[in-house]
């Protein structure tokens, strides 16, 4: 199990994964496909609908959630033609979410949205669905072939991905929206896709440009270029977006505290390029190539002053010659005065 922030992920080998899941069909009857072993043979009518859905109503009120799923199942499967049994997939979503089964909570809330034009409770169903991604977001696991009576193994990361798009559509001007496409960012960074995470963050501050989470999100777009400018061979286009997105955020929201941990993210960014360049440096004054390892020194100076590579640099630069404190020229200058190193000598090529 691996734990990052908020975020856990299980991982399961896939032969043991398919292997447990065969054997849980083994032992799993036919009948369990669709009601849980407790509910299955009490779904029979006994009353009138309009009784069994009063019943449904106490049930919910006093937070008895066995009895208002058995109720609800009574009218789903009895009455289906009935405003109750439409009513009633409403009231199953919530027994199931109380109960900790959030495949099939999502399920019937995603029946009961379809099952009408106007459904009643349309803004709770859609907030219930949004905590249900929140779950899957952190590690709820879904019904093994979408059966209620088999284990929840299947992972359900891109079902909480789907989830928070849905109430993005739902209720695209309400605060629940922002979150979602907070989280949705969230999770997507979690997963390394770092230009679908982008993209979310950006939609978030064009769509709610004033809200508390934009600001939030300056600071992950912020989180997001560091991130890749670590995973991946530093880009300079990303610096340039990273320094942009942090003026944007001081125009937006000037004063914010949080600009202060921005400029670190985007100085942690910086030393990454130092790293690059420095390494690359070293390699020439290992290789008694005295000149290009100053080139290539220098430029962490001019390019990345505030960097602690560039506190490095100036204790090896005393070595070669060369007073750090004196040093005031660009890299393109020095370029000029210092013999560069050929192509054939580009650390790159080098095995």
């Amino acid at each position: 199990m691996q734990r990052v922030g908020r975020l856990v992920r299980i991982d399961l080998p896939m032969t043991r994964f398919l292997f447990l899941s065969l054997l849980a069909l083994s032992f799993t009857p036919l009948s369990a496909s669709v009601i849980h072993p407790f509910f299955r043979g009490r779904s029979l009518p006994y009353e009138s609908a309009q009784e069994h859905y009063s019943e449904a109503v106490d049930a919910h009120e006093e937070k008895r959630w066995d009895d208002l799923i058995l109720q609800s199942l009574i009218l789903k499967k009895n009455f289906k033609e009935t405003e109750f049994a439409r009513e009633a997939l409403y009231f199953l979503g919530v027994g199931y979410f109380e109960r900790g089964d959030m495949d099939m909570a999502n399920r019937h809330f995603t029946s009961y949205l379809k099952s009408q034009a106007t459904p009643r409770y349309f803004e709770q169903a859609i907030r219930y669905k949004f905590e249900i991604a929140k779950q899957f977001h952190t590690g709820a696991r879904g019904h093994l072939f979408g059966w209620e009576a088999a284990p929840q193994w299947v992972p359900t990361h891109d079902e909480a991905l789907k989830l928070y798009d849905e109430v993005v559509a739902a209720l695209p001007q309400h605060d629940l929206a922002a979150e979602a496409l907070y989280l949705k960012g969230e999770l997507l960074l979690y997963d390394d896709e770092f230009k679908s995470s982008l993209e979310t963050y950006q939609q978030l501050i064009r769509r709610f440009p004033k809200h508390p989470l934009a600001a939030e999100s300056f600071l992950a777009i912020a989180e997001v270029h560091l991130k890749r400018a670590a995973k991946e061979y530093p880009d300079l286009d990303y610096l340039d977006l990273a320094e942009i997105n942090l003026r944007k955020f001081a125009v937006a929201f000037p004063g914010d505290s949080r600009l202060e941990q921005a400029k670190e993210k985007l100085i942690a960014m910086k030393e990454e390029f130092a790293k690059a360049l420095f390494e690359i440096g070293s390699y020439y004054q290992r290789t008694k190539k005295k000149n290009a390892a100053i080139i290539y020194y220098t430029k962490v100076l001019a390019s990345y002053p505030e960097t602690p590579t560039a506190e490095k640099v100036r204790k090896v630069l005393p070595k070669l010659g060369v007073d750090p404190d004196r040093f005031e020229v660009r890299g393109e200058e020095l370029a000029h005065q210092i013999e560069e190193p050929t192509s054939s000598e580009s650390v790159f090529s080098v095995q």
